[in-house]
């Protein structure tokens, strides 16, 4: 009884052994998998941070481009329409939109300081159609109309 009962112990720490190796190795692949997580997230944002400059970027370099929108942006970017406007609000807080409008507004007011331009032409050449609709958009983000910010700016 003696040589079976230390067996049943010797089987029992044995299988207490195995138990707890593999509760370590539980543990190191759960580790593995939660780094392995954490760096496909790093990477995720990594590579909506690129989605996000490239956007910018092409607002910066072609905001006179009069049918620059989303669309053409995303098609370009190899993104979803959908999935940029979302990125980039979430990361600038300011939808597309909002950015190519002051973008093209920043340019305008430029040019109404430093240039004889007429308006007709600085509309143009900030990527407006009609020059009432760009009067419209100059007003909303200046609070002021184009030429009242043209005189303005020439007294000063």
């Amino acid at each position: 009884r003696d040589s079976s009962t230390s067996r049943g112990l010797g089987d029992v720490y044995k299988r207490q052994r195995e138990m707890e190796r593999m509760a370590e190795n539980f543990q190191i692949i759960k580790m593995l998998c939660m780094e392995a997580k954490k760096m496909l997230m790093d990477q995720r944002k990594k590579s909506s941070e690129v989605i996000c400059e490239q956007a910018v970027q092409i607002i910066q370099d072609r905001y006179a481009q009069q049918d620059l929108s989303v669309m053409i942006i995303s098609e370009e970017i190899g993104v979803s329409p959908n999935y940029l406007s979302s990125l980039i609000k979430k990361t600038t807080g300011s939808s597309m939109v909002e950015i190519l409008t002051k973008k093209r507004i920043e340019k305008a007011m430029e040019l109404l300081q430093c240039t004889g331009m007429k308006i007709g032409e600085i509309t143009e050449l900030c990527g407006y159609k009609d020059q009432y609709y760009f009067s419209h958009c100059f007003k909303k983000l200046t609070g002021v109309s184009p030429n009242k910010y043209r005189r303005e700016h020439e007294q000063a």
